[in-house]
């Protein structure tokens, strides 16, 4: 394995999925991307983590159905296993000092992103932010 790999341990829980997509219309990508970020965390450039439970799913495939060109658009989505290990190179996937919580039994499909402000025991205050 290359020295560039790093691995990270995650937890995904129940429901978790990967939407990725490739849309060809820059107006029907700004669509598809602001109707994701209702719903889903941004991790890169036309890639989404989101929590789908029961007939969530449904609704955000049709959202993506609705707003995209079958013929022209290419759009993915993929189940993650309740625990992986991901392979990073480059960046880190989330600001230093965050950590992705999720509440497990809700139909709130969405994470909150928790940045400590400061440095750790020297008086940092926590704030909670939703996930874009």
């Amino acid at each position: 394995m290359s020295g560039a790999l790093r691995e990270l341990r995650f937890c995904f829980g129940r429901d978790a999925w990967l939407v990725c997509y490739d849309i060809t219309d820059p107006r029907r990508l700004g669509r598809i991307h602001g109707f994701m970020k209702r719903y889903a965390m941004p991790v890169q450039y036309s890639v989404f983590l989101g929590w789908f439970p029961g007939q969530r799913l449904a609704h955000i495939i049709d959202g993506l159905v609705a707003r995209m060109e079958v013929r022209r658009d290419d759009i993915r989505c993929y189940r993650l296993p309740a625990e992986a290990v991901l392979g990073l190179i480059g960046r880190d996937w989330m600001p230093a000092g965050a950590t992705l919580l999720r509440g497990e039994g809700t139909s709130d499909s969405s994470a909150r992103v928790f940045v400590a402000s400061g440095h750790a025991g020297v008086g940092g205050r926590a704030r909670s932010e939703q996930a874009p």
